[in-house]
């Protein structure tokens, strides 16, 4: 907001949203550390559609451009999270064994949904960059056997 001379409208937000955050610790205090770790979760999920909302009012990039460029990363955390949460349901019911083999398979399913959404085009930006460099070693290696050896 500073680079596009709303520094004002920056501050108005900034003092709503430290007071809200303030509050929320208040109300969370009662209930020891979890209570306050909840209550600022819950302001901070609360409040981002509106001061997003706010911060981008008749400014040249909008609400929707913010969401979409986040969305892969949000679904990736929401992936990872319900993984995890599906991991620590079974993991008391399960054997030493299978405990061994659940938790790899719960790993890899966190790793391959952060990668499938993080990136906008799931496996084919790594696949490409896996080209890339597999070239520039390559070249590297031709250039060096052209060089005269002394």
């Amino acid at each position: 907001m500073i680079s596009a001379g709303r520094s004002g409208r920056m501050s108005k937000t900034s003092f709503f949203f430290s007071s809200c955050v303030v509050v929320a610790f208040f109300v969370g205090l009662p209930y020891d550390p979890i209570g306050v770790a909840i209550a600022y979760a819950a302001c901070n999920l609360m409040l981002f559609v509106p001061v997003l909302w706010y911060s981008t009012r008749r400014m040249p990039v909008d609400m929707f451009n913010i969401l979409n460029v986040i969305k892969h990363p949000i679904l990736a955390s929401l992936g990872v999270g319900i993984s995890f949460i599906a991991f620590k349901l079974c993991l008391p019911t399960l054997s030493t064994g299978i405990n061994g083999l659940a938790n790899g398979f719960f790993g890899t399913v966190r790793v391959y949904l952060v990668i499938c959404c993080i990136l906008a085009g799931g496996l084919i930006p790594i696949a490409e960059l896996i080209v890339l460099v597999s070239h520039m070693f390559r070249r590297d290696y031709e250039q060096a056997s052209l060089q005269p050896q002394c």
